[in-house]
C-alpha cells in the first residue's frame, strides 16, 4: 500500500468516516486514531486576533458572552482568548464516533 497522506485531507476523511468507516463497524467497537492532522479537525474554530469584528461578536454571542458596543476589536478577542476554553474545542471525531 502506498503513502495516502498526501492525497488525503479533513473533507476526504470526514466523507470516509461516514460512508464506509461507521456503516461497517461491528457494535462495541473501539476506534483508535493517530494525531495526523485531518483525524483532528476543531470545528466552531474560535476567531483569530485578524478576525472581523463582526464575526468576534457573534463567537461571543454564541457562548452567550456579554460585551459593549463601545468595545474595540483587541478589547474582543481578549475576551475570546479568555473564553476559549476546551470546553468550546469541538474535534469532528469525537462526536462522529460517538
Amino acid at each position: 500500500m502506498g503513502d495516502y497522506h498526501g492525497e488525503m485531507n479533513s473533507g476526504n476523511y470526514l466523507k470516509w468516516v461516514q460512508n464506509q468507516s461507521i456503516p461497517n463497524l461491528p457494535p462495541k467497537s473501539v476506534v483508535v486514531l493517530d494525531n495526523a492532522p485531518y483525524h483532528n479537525v476543531q470545528l466552531n474554530r474560535p476567531p483569530s486576533s485578524n478576525a472581523k469584528k463582526d464575526t468576534m461578536k457573534e463567537w461571543l454571542d454564541s457562548r452567550g458572552q456579554q460585551y459593549s458596543s463601545k468595545e474595540t476589536k483587541i478589547e474582543l478577542y481578549e475576551k475570546i482568548r479568555r473564553h476559549k476554553e476546551a470546553r468550546y474545542l469541538d474535534f469532528s471525531d469525537e462526536e462522529m464516533y460517538a
